[in-house]
């Protein structure tokens, strides 16, 4: 079992979508399926628990798709789409 649990993340089931909540102030939507291809999961309010998958692989494959998640984010206040910029981006 490989848990992954979050601090400014919290998720939500909603039909065919993972509704992901960052910061309370920006969410995006990530499609089921794309977990389904990691493997059999759980979702709770602050994380996710993949059963019998080997840990680099949930690792590995869930950074890109929460990497793609973060690219497409929007704005809980407008719903449009947002750049979030993190201190380690590289920007000074």
């Amino acid at each position: 079992m490989t848990s992954l649990s979050f601090n400014e993340l919290s998720f939500e089931e909603k039909e065919e979508k993972i509704m992901v909540n960052f910061q309370n102030l920006f969410y995006f939507e990530l499609d089921k399926r794309l977990l389904e291809e990691i493997g059999g999961f759980t979702i709770n309010r602050d994380s996710i628990i993949f059963q019998d998958i080997p840990e680099k692989r949930v690792y590995s494959r869930f950074n890109m798709i929460l990497e793609h998640g973060l690219n497409n984010i929007k704005s809980r206040l407008s719903n449009k789409k947002v750049i979030y910029i993190h201190r380690n981006s590289g920007i000074p």
